[in-house]
């Protein structure tokens, strides 16, 4: 995911004519976490649904698996106007860094934080979503479990998804 990541996502749905409601399958190592939040606001203003996973298949007999939305794909994610889980795709978090760690300061790592809760919030999740990323290492990924990812309202809460992801992950 990078800062261009959102414009070619609107320029391919209206040379596609995709129409809101639409699911974005979503399977990504992460990238930018500036880019996440734009991509994620640009599916939300396209009135999109997200859900994490990837295709596998060719042709007729293309079909959906689990894939995993890690880093700056989470916050992409974020944004879709119903947030889907397809049965054992996964959401990782990490703490957020930049690529020149010698110009990080304290100020720009809140001003980040900031914009980050910012952003969350505006999407509809906890920001105890961000709390769980600050607290994960840069150099690991935290899968977060199902039940803590609809408890922060990351997963859309509905009550035919939560019996549909309760019978898939076994969580109560």
């Amino acid at each position: 995911i990078t800062d261009d990541t959102a414009r070619a996502l609107e320029a391919f749905v209206q040379q596609a004519g995709v129409e809101p409601g639409t699911r974005v399958i979503l399977n990504s190592p992460g990238g930018l976490l500036e880019g996440g939040m734009a991509l994620g606001d640009t599916i939300r203003r396209l009135g999109l649904q997200t859900d994490i996973g990837r295709r596998v298949g060719t042709g007729r007999y293309t079909r959906i698996a689990r894939g995993a939305c890690e880093s700056a794909c989470g916050t992409a994610y974020l944004g879709g106007t119903f947030r889907h889980l397809f049965p054992g795709s996964t959401f990782g978090v990490h703490r957020y860094w930049t690529t020149d760690r010698a110009q990080d300061t304290v100020e720009d790592g809140q001003i980040m934080t900031a914009e980050l809760i910012t952003y969350v919030t505006r999407q509809g999740a906890s920001p105890d979503l961000v709390t769980r990323i600050a607290q994960t290492p840069a150099s690991r990924m935290e899968n977060l479990p199902v039940g803590e990812l609809l408890a922060m309202h990351v997963v859309t809460r509905s009550e035919e998804h939560t019996s549909e992801l309760q019978s898939q992950f076994r969580i109560s």
